[in-house]
């Protein structure tokens, strides 16, 4: 309290002060004004010293200006000091009082937290589980889709019609491994089993070694709906999940 009331005391002297102070300066401000005059008048037809002092008179007119407007604020002030006084004196009581109520209220309050806080807090929880769940299960599909994705890309660029010569041939020789293995598992001579004397060769007909595969029409659709699917799940993921924690991106080209 003893403090309280020497700062108000000391902004209520500081406020009666203010308006002595502006005007001894605006007394000074008239004073350097009117020697300014004067210096202007006797400067005549110089023209050297007469820019110079009219300057001056300029300059000395301008702050005269600013400071007789500080003097009637100040003035202002000083007539309404008392108010001002109490009207601080009734923000401190007010403040004072708030802070006593709000300790009693404080001090009287035993009934801890609200009763349906704890359930809300649970039910937050569990959701939190939920969705870290969910968001995991997404990212698993979105990464096995992507590379499902990928293994579609490969295969089509696989060109497996190259060399297809050379998958006859081994073909062929396949054909007389069979041919050999039945007639052992039979207990014959190969040579003694008459559908084995026709000639194993088959005719394949001529492909185009660098056909490629039939894009699906499909596909470019499907892997554009991934690619939104995965923005999207970015966007909402730090809802769901923690920080730094992103869908695998490995689908291919």
């Amino acid at each position: 309290m003893l403090g309280i009331a020497a700062v108000l005391s000391f902004m209520y002297f500081s406020r009666g002060q203010i308006a002595e102070t502006a005007q001894s300066r605006v007394h000074s401000d008239s004073v350097s004004l009117h020697q300014a005059l004067l210096d202007q008048q006797a400067a005549g037809t110089d023209l050297a010293k007469t820019a110079a002092t009219t300057q001056r008179v300029t300059d000395a007119t301008r702050t005269l200006r600013q400071h007789l407007d500080d003097a009637a604020y100040a003035q202002t002030v000083q007539r309404i000091n008392r108010p001002i006084v109490l009207l601080n004196i009734g923000l401190v009581l007010a403040a004072m009082t708030l802070g006593f109520v709000y300790k009693k209220e404080d001090l009287t309050d035993r009934q801890g937290e609200h009763p349906s806080l704890r359930p809300l807090r649970a039910r937050m929880q569990s959701l939190e589980r939920e969705g870290l769940g969910h968001a995991r299960a997404a990212r698993i599909s979105m990464s096995g889709a992507a590379a499902q994705a990928g293994r579609i890309n490969h295969l089509l660029e696989s060109h497996p019609l190259r060399e297809w010569q050379g998958k006859q041939d081994r073909l062929q020789s396949v054909i007389l491994q069979f041919r050999g293995e039945n007639a052992r598992v039979r207990g014959l001579d190969p040579a003694n089993v008459i559908a084995f004397a026709q000639p194993s060769r088959i005719l394949f007909p001529e492909v185009k070694e660098d056909e490629e595969l039939r894009r699906p029409t499909e596909l470019d659709q499907l892997l554009e709906e991934l690619s939104q699917a995965e923005a999207e799940y970015t966007r909402v993921a730090a809802y769901a999940i923690p920080t730094g924690v992103q869908p695998s991106r490995s689908r291919g080209s």
